[in-house]
């Protein structure tokens, strides 16, 4: 055989959208678009057609401040945050605030925001709540939600955002999101149940 010539193995059908090879088991992988890459690509339409919904109701609830007084500055302190760290939360509430308040009247962004709203929100009852009612020092809490929430969706984002040339949501913008829960009252920092 000729150097020209790469020998893959009976390939038996050809995948016209096959993406890559796996030459030693000649497996053809199709990349498929995912939702969240799809809703990127829907909104791109939807702002170049101006295209736009009131928001539903699923995201309402995510914005809609629950039962209860407290601001984001007082449940941040009640969970043992310093006074330079709440400022910091507070800028990235409001950096991630003006992106969703510019782009939350298109249906796809919606579904977007909904979406990481609702991966937020059940990790951090799953995975970072427990640590702060068991009184886990707040450095540890913070490495937790670092490593349960903000990492892992940043990922996904860049896996599945291939078509997101608008919002481009990074890590401060997932950490506003997290801040923005907390000061609707769907996040507590501290266990409000067993003060």
């Amino acid at each position: 055989m000729s150097d020209n010539h790469l020998n893959i193995g009976r390939a038996g059908s050809v995948n016209p959208n096959a993406t890559n090879v796996n030459d030693t088991y000649n497996v053809y992988s199709t990349a498929l678009p995912t939702r969240m890459d799809a809703y990127f690509q829907a909104l791109l339409g939807e702002i170049e057609n101006g295209i736009t919904a009131d928001v539903f109701d699923a995201l309402d609830f995510y914005q809609t401040k629950l039962d209860g007084t407290k601001d984001v500055e007082e449940k941040l302190t009640d969970g043992g945050f310093r006074p330079s760290k709440i400022a910091e939360a507070k800028r990235l509430k409001e950096m991630y605030a003006k992106i969703a308040m510019q782009y939350d009247c298109y249906p796809s962004a919606q579904k977007i925001i909904h979406s990481l709203f609702a991966r937020i929100k059940h990790e951090f009852d799953d995975s970072i709540f427990p640590l702060i009612e068991q009184h886990q020092p707040l450095h540890m809490v913070m490495g937790q939600m670092r490593d349960r929430i903000v990492v892992p969706i940043r990922e996904m984002l860049e896996a599945n955002g291939a078509h997101d040339t608008v919002l481009g949501f990074n890590e401060d913008h997932i950490y506003g999101m997290i801040y923005y829960l907390t000061g609707m009252c769907h996040l507590n920092w501290k266990d409000y149940d067993n003060v």
